[in-house]
């Protein structure tokens, strides 16, 4: 049976993403990878931790703001306050169990050695403005994949499907 499904993920969707290459990369055809890194620097793992323990205390609306603001850089907050609004508004009713333990899954997170086991075409994208996977450590899972392609999207964060849509699409 010819693996003819490819996968997209971006941000812990494409941690699944690589997971899911990872565990069961002949079922799946090409890896678009876009937003992620192979672990976090510890300075980096401490805001997951923080705001596992702000939603485990006082929910979600504790972490609302924080949240977005890491997914979207605060130009394009100015210049779509609907969309930020409409983001928040999904993000709300979330279990905030969920969110605390895909919070922590993120602060101990490691696929470094994993990573070259990966052998479908893959492409590893990430947004310049990335602040909660910034560019270079995206670079580094491209490093780490067996022929791996990197792209970076100009004037993106975290979310190229709703800030660059049509850079996303092209690559």
């Amino acid at each position: 049976l010819a693996a003819t499904a490819d996968v997209f993920g971006n941000g812990f969707g494409a941690f699944v993403a690589l997971e899911l290459a990872i565990r069961h990369g002949a079922r799946c055809g090409r890896l678009l990878a876009a937003d992620v890194v192979a672990v976090f620097p510890e300075p980096a793992r401490l805001p997951f931790r923080g705001m596992a323990e702000k939603v485990r205390a006082n929910g979600m609306s504790a972490v609302l703001d924080t949240a977005i603001g890491r997914m979207f850089p605060a130009q394009f907050q100015t210049a779509h306050p609907e969309l930020v609004a409409e983001r928040k508004a999904r993000l709300a009713p979330a279990n905030a169990e969920c969110f605390a333990r895909a919070c922590l899954a993120l602060a101990t997170l490691d696929l470094r050695p994993r990573l070259a086991g990966i052998g479908n075409p893959t492409l590893v994208m990430c947004g310049a403005l990335d602040q909660t996977t910034p560019a270079a450590l995206a670079q580094d899972v491209a490093k780490a994949i067996p022929g791996a392609l990197y792209r970076e999207i100009a004037g993106s964060g975290h979310c190229p499907m709703l800030e660059q849509p049509e850079a996303l699409a092209r690559e």
